[in-house]
């Protein structure tokens, strides 16, 4: 019977301990997944950025080669 209640309480205590890793597992992903989205965003910005830089230019261009 001791034995037995012993054995429960581990059982538990193993269970407990399982779902506490899989949490930070979970806590884990979504933290990688929020970086990658935050990154995602950046490039994206700095290519828009590259872009409108690359428009100014294109018309600097056209007013020194017609001006």
């Amino acid at each position: 019977m001791l034995f037995s209640r012993e054995r429960e309480r581990a059982r538990e205590s193993e269970r407990e301990s399982d779902e506490r890793a899989r949490e930070e597992r979970e806590r884990e992903r979504e933290s990688a997944r929020a970086r990658a989205a935050r990154s995602s965003r950046a490039r994206e910005r700095e290519s828009e950025r590259e872009g409108e830089r690359e428009r100014e230019n294109n018309i600097k261009d056209m007013y020194i080669s017609y001006g």
